[in-house]
């Protein structure tokens, strides 16, 4: 049965690349930041209104990697990707059997900030490009380390050899307790022109919502084969709750406070301060339909319009505060969303204080507009919890949300040593 998961080169011919080098060690295989002192992390499909980095194998369509290091002097990082199973495992493949260019490479696209108050290197990077590519599809980790090989980030993306046609039905949940508070799939694939041999023993697929993996539904194998159907039909399993609409904040003006923001501070000397007004419990709120990015956000500088928000944007405190009345006992408070790849960390974590009844958390973020949610964790350790409930407490749920959903599916015939990545469908759809 299908599971959710937790967060857990060579040139051809007989040329062996001057580029090959050992992987750093430690590698976690999931979005991470290895450095604190690397921020605003975006790994994003270009031209495309797609924010998954997923593209496809052998077309002109690229990712862009951007980060910037505060306080750097302009380094040269170097980074390689490493083909991964669709759990992401490392792949029994060799380097030289899934790049067609060298297995690593530098960084050389860096720029300075321009006349910020914290001082960064922004830095950006095009995959694949002429030195570093794949010849196949399925799930990769893009590893950035320095020349210490000691690792600053790691980030996720997918490349697709579409050969599948994939139908998505959303229905009503079958379980009458989830009907206003889960989101209900089924699809199905059609086989007539890709022929799949025993697709169901060798096809599985996933599901994520609004780009998370953390509440990934994977390994989910067809419910059954009616000719050139292949159906996934499961009652009251692939489900998610719907959660509520994200909360927002727009700090891309730091003089004229943007949606969210209180007020904006200037101390003399050290970075802004953003103050964002209260939030509050809204798990028994009924749904209020709004505008979002489904837990994105994107760097923008309204400040200095005609300039290149990389490099111009600043750096800001933004003050998060949660009105709760009472401390949550037995749990832990979060800020949650895509700019902190939905991580429950020291970071992220938030502290009671009693002068104003409530939660209160202070994060360095770029300028830009911002989706968040405020999430709870057991406190013992001991204790684990679903991921797809860790905003119940706080945020709530209603059916009505609207959330993106990515339907992603793997073919590991037999004989095969890595999953190949076939097909794929956005509901809603996004242009490409």
């Amino acid at each position: 049965m299908f599971i959710r998961i937790l967060p857990l080169f060579l040139l051809g011919g007989v040329f062996i690349s001057t580029h090959l080098q050992a992987q750093p060690e430690g590698i976690i295989y999931d979005n991470y930041v290895y450095d604190e002192h690397i921020k605003s992390v975006q790994l994003t499909p270009l031209d495309t209104d797609n924010p998954v980095p997923l593209i496809e194998l052998d077309t002109r369509e690229a990712l862009l990697l951007s980060f910037d290091e505060l306080e750097g002097e302009g380094d040269r990082y170097n980074y390689t990707v490493i083909l991964c199973n669709q759990d992401w495992t490392k792949s029994d493949l060799d380097p030289m059997e899934y790049m067609g260019g060298f297995t690593d490479d530098t960084i050389d696209d860096y720029e300075y900030s321009d006349r910020t108050v914290i001082d960064y290197v922004h830095y950006e990077l095009e995959l694949p490009n002429e030195d570093v590519n794949w010849t196949k599809s399925g799930n990769y980790l893009l590893v950035v380390y320095d020349d210490d090989d000691n690792l600053l980030l790691t980030k996720r993306f997918m490349v697709v050899s579409p050969v599948l046609i994939a139908g998505v039905r959303d229905s009503k949940p079958t379980n009458a307790a989830k009907i206003r508070t889960y989101q209900e799939f089924d699809f199905e694939v059609n086989n007539e022109i890709s022929q799949l041999k025993n697709p169901q023993k060798f096809l599985t697929a996933s599901v994520l919502q609004n780009g998370r993996w953390d509440n990934a539904l994977t390994g989910i194998p067809p419910a059954y084969v009616l000719g050139d159907r292949i159906v996934f039909d499961y009652q009251d399993q692939i489900t998610f709750r719907a959660g509520k609409e994200f909360r927002l904040f727009d700090t891309r003006s730091l003089r004229f406070p943007g949606t969210g923001v209180e007020e904006v501070l200037f101390p003399e000397g050290k970075p802004y301060e953003a103050i964002l007004f209260p939030d509050f419990i809204r798990n028994d709120q009924s749904y209020l339909q709004q505008v979002d990015f489904n837990g994105e956000y994107f760097i923008i500088n309204d400040d200095s319009p005609n300039s290149n928000a990389g490099v111009a944007a600043e750096y800001t405190n933004v003050f998060f505060t949660l009105k709760t009345g009472t401390p949550f006992y037995g749990d832990d408070v979060y800020v949650l969303g895509a700019f902190n790849d939905w991580r429950c960390d020291r970071a992220s974590k938030m502290i009671y204080n009693d002068v104003v009844n409530g939660y209160v958390a202070k994060i360095l973020l770029k300028q830009g507009v911002y989706d968040y949610a405020y999430a709870t964790l057991p406190s013992d350790e001991k204790k684990t919890i679903n991921r797809d409930d860790i905003f119940k407490k706080i945020e709530g749920d209603s059916y009505q949300t609207e959330n993106s959903y990515l339907f992603l599916f793997y073919y590991r015939p037999l004989g095969a040593r890595y999953d190949d990545l076939i097909g794929y469908r956005f509901y809603p759809d996004v242009k490409r």
